[in-house]
């Protein structure tokens, strides 16, 4: 393989993509009704009653009720948007400093998730992610 052939498709590649995002920028961010459609269009079986906006409009965290023991995360990558209904084995690490929480997961797809979130909303994720990860502790100590 001939290494300026592959060092110049990446930047060709690189440039493209960097036009289209300035020619067609994302100009709808994500929203309740969006977060909705795209959650039971995913999960059809989902039930919860909050939807925690990250503040950027890119991101929303989705505490479940149905199904049990879960987590609903959406997030908007481009024009689409990329549902994921995740358990505690999914979630590798969280981090949270100040506004922001980072979903670490075990997807090489998209390995980190950033949310920015007030004090309210905030509270509410992590008591959503620890009541995941406590009923996994229980589970492994049965």
């Amino acid at each position: 393989m001939n290494i300026e052939l592959t060092i110049g498709s990446l930047l060709a590649i690189a440039a493209l993509a960097w036009i289209a995002g300035r020619l067609f920028p994302v100009t709808k961010p994500l929203n309740e009704e969006r977060v909705i459609r795209n959650l039971v269009r995913y999960e059809p079986d989902a039930k919860f009653d909050e939807i925690l906006l990250s503040e950027d409009g890119q991101t929303a965290f989705v505490p479940l009720l149905a199904p049990e023991n879960t987590i609903g995360l959406l997030h908007q990558l481009g024009d689409r948007v990329v549902c994921r209904i995740m358990g505690a084995s999914e979630i590798a690490a969280t981090r949270i400093d100040h506004a922001s929480l980072t979903i670490v997961t075990q997807d090489f797809t998209q390995r980190e998730v950033k949310l920015f979130l007030s004090e309210k909303p905030m509270a509410t994720a992590r008591k959503a992610l620890n009541a995941i990860t406590d009923t996994q502790e229980t589970r492994h100590a049965a």
